[in-house]
């Protein structure tokens, strides 16, 4: 029997006060009618039969029930279960609950407010005498409650809440206790220290020395209007500003003067390249921000750390350090080559160092490796074997990819032997391991990601634009995007490391087929450097006939090209895009960077991408002609490379789906870069 009672109650569909108030819609829908039809009768001269009393009656209480059920249709009627009450009066759980002096409350799934303890009345009656009073409508029993799964605070009666739910189960009924913790005095004390808090940065006047070079007699005035720029750009920021060289600055401003400059993305940028010197150069500076929690001096060190990032992704661009990760701004201009022989002298003499205090050395590449990144680890295993430290190369020895260099590197004596798998690596790998890394800095792109986290002692040569701060394990970081390649970096370390002592042809040939590649045969990134390291492989015998030969491809290289060039299409007038929608094997990763090398030949293109799906990764090879930045595109893709040589790997089966994401990037791009 009172089993049958509990079940009533909690299907009851009206409540005492509801039918008190339909036997008063009742009363008052008779009430009116009869009043309305004697006032006609008596005062309006009128002859109304009362039996209109009926209709309109009935009419008026339909109407009056209408309008209370749409005032209270989303009212929760499960405040009155008996299941609700006899968990907060009969459980020990619901007791513990109700005695609570945090603020609790008690949802369903829709977010309807079951129940509240008498934390939350005192609550609303305090915040009810301030000044936001009229906020409090939210909080009553039956009302909806702001809620949602993905957020981490909530907001209730004008304060903010840190909540933890708790599901109690009563009666075959569920019900949702969220136990507040009020968070706002501490939320707008860490916005107050947050908005206080200084940020520092680091500004430098990119590549003088080598505009001053062709522009001596104009570029002081350049560089006096562009010190200008820079100062009053500061001061509009209500900052602090302190040159400490001709063309290096350090600025104070506070975080709420930083959002600023976040939102219009840096806008000092263009204003400062539109200042000109000589036959139109445009003056570039780069910026390194950052406003992390911390000391002072801490966020300084790290804003110089930001500064270096953004120099090494080849100026004219902003690196902002935040606490979650680094955001770049800028980089509309391709990094002026600048390079020093004595940097080269000074980090072949660390390698060299770190070399002979290791017990073995490991060298590898990135992973699906190219002429240049192969070439690169043969020239540093020649470092390696000239001081009489064991080395081994780790690589795909089954890539098909690379059978031309596998072949000229058979003829080499000490390279028998010399290539191995990422397993038998891991096993070689000692506390004591030297390992170098060539032609990449990240290390999730490398041969074997696991073994680069293993080492304790890493040395990075690389010509790819730095995305992120290298880990403490990483001793050497010799990372020069204005280098053509790898191999040229590589082969300056050999000319300085190895002194008189002289490396195989083959060995120059394959450093010298790397440069090939990543200059298109000395058309593309080709500084003085550039030759003057062919020069100096070409005395250690290197043949450019046997070098150029490793790229001659076979009739059906040329097939599987010209089935790629037959899907380009041109995007948005000047960029153009070729895809291979159908599954395809390992070869088509060269043919794609070739793909895309050829499309910029297409008039009025700008750009170009190729795209190609091997198993479930889809591979883009993208290339510009130097007005668009195919790096910056290429990394909101999580890809990355050069200004106008870059790529990206994704993880699909529907390269549909990978080139509508290309195409979000581009547009992103240019909407940020208009």
């Amino acid at each position: 029997m009172r089993k049958d009672k509990r079940k009533a109650a909690l299907n009851r569909i009206a409540t005492k006060q509801d039918l008190i108030m339909c036997i008063s819609f009742g009363f008052v829908a008779i009430l009116v009618p009869t009043i309305l039809i004697g006032f006609l009768n008596l005062f309006a001269k009128l002859s109304v039969s009362m039996w209109f009393i009926l209709p309109g009656g009935v009419v008026l209480y339909g109407i009056s029930l209408g309008i209370w059920w749409l005032v209270h249709r989303d009212r929760n009627y499960a405040v009155l279960d008996y299941s609700m009450t006899k968990l907060l009066e009969s459980s020990p759980v619901g007791k513990i609950i109700s005695s609570m002096e945090v603020p609790v409350i008690a949802c369903d799934e829709k977010g309807i407010l079951y129940w509240h303890n008498d934390a939350v009345e005192k609550l609303i009656h305090d915040h009810s005498a301030g000044k936001d009073g009229g906020k409090n409508d939210a909080v009553y029993q039956g009302g909806k409650i702001p809620f949602r799964s993905n957020q981490e605070y909530l907001e209730l009666a004008g304060r903010v809440f840190k909540y933890q739910p708790l599901n109690i189960t009563s009666e075959e009924k569920t019900y949702t206790f969220f136990i507040l913790e009020d968070c706002t005095d501490l939320l707008r004390l860490t916005k107050e220290y947050h908005d206080d808090r200084t940020a520092v940065a680091y500004i430098v006047i990119d590549s003088i020395d080598e505009l001053m070079q062709y522009v001596n007699e104009r570029f002081r005035d350049a560089l006096s209007e562009v010190d200008d720029k820079i100062k009053r750009w500061v001061n509009s920021l209500n900052g602090v500003i302190k040159s400490y060289d001709s063309d290096k600055y350090i600025v104070l401003l506070d975080t709420q003067s930083l959002e600023s400059c976040i939102e219009n993305r840096f806008a000092i940028l263009d204003n400062i390249r539109t200042t000109r010197v000589g036959d139109g150069i445009s003056i570039t500076v780069s910026m390194g921000v950052t406003n992390m929690p911390g000391t002072l001096a801490e966020r300084e060190r790290s804003a110089q750390s930001a500064l270096d990032l953004a120099l090494q992704r080849g100026g004219d661009q902003v690196v902002y350090k935040r606490e979650d990760g680094i955001e770049f701004f800028g980089g509309k201009t391709k990094a002026v080559y600048k390079r020093s022989n004595v940097k080269a002298r000074v980090m072949s003499s660390q390698i060299v160092s770190l070399i002979s205090r290791a017990s073995n050395v490991l060298i590898m590449g990135h992973k699906n490796a190219d002429f240049d990144a192969f070439a690169s680890c043969v020239g540093m295993a020649r470092l390696a074997m000239v001081y009489g430290v064991d080395f081994r190369i780790v690589t795909d020895k089954n890539d098909k990819n690379l059978a031309s260099c596998f072949a000229m590197a058979a003829r080499i004596p000490h390279m028998k032997d010399a290539f191995i798998g990422a397993k038998e690596a891991m096993d070689r790998l000692k506390n004591d391991t030297l390992l170098i890394i060539t032609d990449v800095n990240n290390f999730d792109f490398t041969e074997s990601p696991d073994l680069a986290r293993k080492a304790k002692s890493v040395v990075i040569i690389d010509h790819h634009i730095k995305k992120e701060e290298l880990p403490d394990t990483v001793k050497v970081s010799y990372i020069e995007p204005t280098a053509s390649s790898a191999s040229e970096l590589v082969s300056e370390l050999l000319e300085y490391g190895i002194n008189t002592l002289q490396m195989t042809p083959e060995e120059a040939e394959l450093l010298l087929a790397g440069i090939l590649l990543d200059t298109k045969q000395f058309s593309r990134n080709t500084g003085t450097r550039t030759f003057a390291v062919a020069q100096y492989l070409r005395g250690q015998g290197a043949s450019t006939v046997a070098s150029t030969d490793m790229f001659r491809t076979d009739v059906d290289d040329l097939t599987k090209e010209s089935r790629l060039l037959s899907s380009v299409v041109i995007y948005d007038t000047d960029i153009a895009i070729a895809s291979c929608d159908t599954d395809t094997d390992s070869g088509y990763r060269v043919l794609a960077s070739k793909v895309a090398d050829k499309m910029l030949t297409i008039k009025d293109v700008e750009a170009s991408f190729a795209l190609v799906r091997i198993r479930n990764t889809v591979y883009i090879s993208g290339r510009s002609n130097g007005k668009i930045n195919v790096q910056l595109i290429l990394e909101g893709l999580n890809g990355g490379g050069h200004f106008d040589a870059a790529g990206a790997q994704i993880e699909s089966s529907d390269i549909k789906e990978v080139l509508d994401l290309l195409k979000q990037s581009i547009d992103q791009y240019k909407k940020n870069n208009k």
